[in-house]
């Protein structure tokens, strides 16, 4: 669940966001749509607490965006259009290059795991360059 209340964002004399409310159930789908520089992205770095907003509040699944930020970011996951793991890595190279990044534990079986969950099938040794946009953008997250 989501919920924005009154969120405002100004860099200086310029409101990027101004006075926006919104809440999303969960379950619910719900997107961000608008032109280039109508404060979309803005919107979501302070839904995830990259940036603070300079008024209003936001709360995700319960959490308080700005007193438990890096709890928010545990439970959301962003995906930028532009971003594509390594080419020159395997799907599989890359999740055990993320694992290992993060220092996680059996990392066999957690790639297992994901790979069944995202439906990889056949594709854990495919160059991530040769991977459709979809299938990097979900190994991405």
């Amino acid at each position: 669940m989501i919920e924005a209340t009154e969120l405002t964002k100004n860099y200086g004399n310029v409101t990027a966001v101004n006075r926006v409310s919104f809440s999303v159930a969960e379950g619910e789908l719900f997107g961000l749509l608008g032109p280039n520089g109508s404060g979309k992205t803005t919107m979501i770095r302070m839904l995830t607490g990259q940036i603070p907003p300079t008024s209003g509040s936001a709360r995700v699944m319960g959490l308080d965006v700005a007193k438990d930020p890096i709890g928010v970011r545990g439970l959301v996951g962003i995906i930028p259009e532009q971003e594509t793991p390594p080419s020159f890595l395997t799907a599989e190279e890359y999740l055990r290059f993320v694992a290992s990044i993060r220092n996680l534990d059996s990392v066999d079986e957690r790639c297992d795991r994901w790979f069944d969950l995202l439906e990889f099938g056949d594709k854990r040794d495919v160059l991530c360059k040769d991977l459709s946009r979809g299938t990097r953008q979900k190994l991405m997250f």
